[in-house]
């Protein structure tokens, strides 16, 4: 698999782009009947086999590691645990050159990963080096309140504060321009 990845053509890469299925994540994959095709560290060589193509690292962090593996839930895992089970995969795919990597849904011990500054600016940032382009999910910073966009700029401004390059604004760009230029 890790040769396969390496030697795709950038047409291959291309197209397997505009496909909506997910098949290189970092989540630590704990349910083996539903989820990405690759996971972890076997979408390491996906990244690295890149050829002028912005691979994108998702889903920061703990993905992989909701109760009960529900999409959108809550890791609750230790700092120890986190880096050790759910960050192997996003340092890999850093020193391999990736150039964009997707926040999660998820919340890691309650913090919504959307507004964890600590994790997207200080770890990913800081701690690891990463230098690329940090990505929201779709409508995910308007999920950082509840019910979703109940106080929509509280959640912009939690989402800019930790770290997000760009937020992925599906239905309201109006009102996210008006927000952020205020």
């Amino acid at each position: 698999m890790r040769d396969l990845m390496s030697r795709m053509t950038l047409a291959e890469k291309i197209g397997q782009m505009t496909q909506r299925v997910a098949v290189a994540t970092a989540d630590v994959l704990r349910d083996y009947s539903t989820g990405s095709i690759l996971n972890s560290r076997k979408g390491v060589p996906y990244v690295g086999g890149k050829d002028k193509v912005a691979a994108c690292a998702k889903h920061f962090v703990g993905d992989g590691g909701t109760t009960k593996g529900i999409n959108e839930n809550n890791t609750v895992i230790g700092y120890h645990g986190l880096m050790s089970i759910h960050m192997p995969a996003y340092f890999h795919s850093i020193i391999k050159g990736v150039s964009t990597v997707m926040v999660s849904y998820s919340s890691w011990n309650g913090q919504k990963m959307h507004a964890n500054r600590y994790l997207v600016k200080t770890v990913l940032k800081d701690t690891l080096k990463f230098g690329g382009f940090v990505i929201s999910d779709w409508e995910g910073v308007d999920m950082i309140t509840y019910p979703s966009h109940s106080n929509y700029t509280e959640s912009v401004l939690k989402g800019i504060s930790a770290g997000i390059d760009m937020i992925m604004v599906p239905y309201n760009h109006t009102e996210f321009i008006n927000i952020v230029t205020d």
